[in-house]
């Protein structure tokens, strides 16, 4: 992992590349423990806008199965997690799984998300839409702006990429 997060680091300083790096805080607590000079490089580049760190929550959990206080925990331990790791919080909701609910525009505001991306890798599936963005409406009337799934499924592409990330 921490070779792969060091070529995207060099992709990102040397050829102007871009990421949200999708990981749960849990594991990337991990990593700055196992790596703390590449983990030094992540943050540095996260407060300089150079990279995001999306997602946010403790375990990555699948949101539909769980309650909303659950949900709302796992938020919450993630973001603690995560500033304390780098002093930010992400500001993007991203989720390799599939885990867009009713609840979460609600749960994203209430933890200051400003956007999401409806996209997922692995397991599951959401519409694909021509709009550039959306506004997602939760059911108690939240809404975040989100960028829709659009064709080609670029988050597709990479699917065998997390075989890569054993940590």
């Amino acid at each position: 992992a921490a070779d792969l997060f060091s070529n995207w680091i060099n992709l990102v300083k040397n050829k102007n590349y871009r990421f949200i790096l999708e990981v749960e805080a849990h594991t990337l607590e991990n990593f700055a423990q196992r790596y703390p000079e590449v983990w030094k490089d992540i943050t540095n580049l996260w407060k300089s806008g150079l990279i995001e760190i999306g997602n946010g929550t403790y375990s990555q959990p699948y949101p539909q199965y769980y309650p909303l206080e659950s949900n709302i925990h796992q938020f919450e331990n993630g973001l603690i997690t995560l500033e304390r790791l780098c002093g930010m919080k992400p500001t993007v909701y991203v989720g390799q799984e599939f885990g867009f609910t009713p609840q979460l525009p609600q749960i994203l505001r209430g933890f200051g998300y400003r956007n999401a991306v409806h996209m997922t890798q692995n397991n599951g599936d959401v519409p694909i839409l021509k709009e550039e963005k959306v506004l997602w409406q939760g059911k108690d009337g939240s809404i975040i702006e989100a960028l829709p799934a659009q064709t080609p499924r670029s988050e597709k592409k990479c699917g065998n990429m997390y075989f890569n990330l054993a940590v």
